[in-house]
């Protein structure tokens, strides 16, 4: 009885080091095989507003409470159609994404009064790119 143990013992140990030795040559091959692409920043800031009809210096209008978090931001290729990211503004309008270095065009949507436009921005390795976007909500 104990040899018939002591042969499944060493069956399962074999097999459990087997499968964990396959394991480890695909994780590491595919560690070894992806390369890192340098990166550079593209940091977002959108303010938003009137929120009021009548808005006097020194008197605070708050907009709603999604104000911003409503709004999408979506990257495209240069190409304007291929879609590299798409996230949402925080609630304080800001964003922020690492890209590989090259051209992007940016969208935030919806806009304010009319269709959007996208900006072009460019992406170098290692500098971080700020982006400021005004949206009119037309209140007046």
């Amino acid at each position: 009885m104990f040899a018939i143990n002591k042969k499944i013992i060493i069956f399962l140990a074999a097999g459990f080091l087997a499968v964990g030795l396959g394991i480890w040559y695909w994780v590491a091959g595919s560690v070894r095989d992806f390369e890192w692409e340098p990166k550079g920043v593209l940091e977002i800031k959108v303010t938003i507003g009137p929120f009021c009809p009548v808005e006097r210096p020194g008197v605070p209008c708050p907009g709603p409470p999604d104000a911003y978090t409503s709004r999408q931001v979506t990257i495209f290729e240069s190409d304007g159609k291929t879609i590299v990211f798409q996230d949402y503004l925080d609630k304080e309008g800001n964003f922020g994404v690492g890209l590989s270095p090259d051209d992007y065009q940016v969208l935030v949507s919806p806009g304010g009064i009319g269709q959007p436009p996208k900006r072009t921005v460019t992406i170098k390795n290692g500098e971080t790119t700020k982006l400021d976007i005004d949206i009119d909500t037309g209140k007046r």
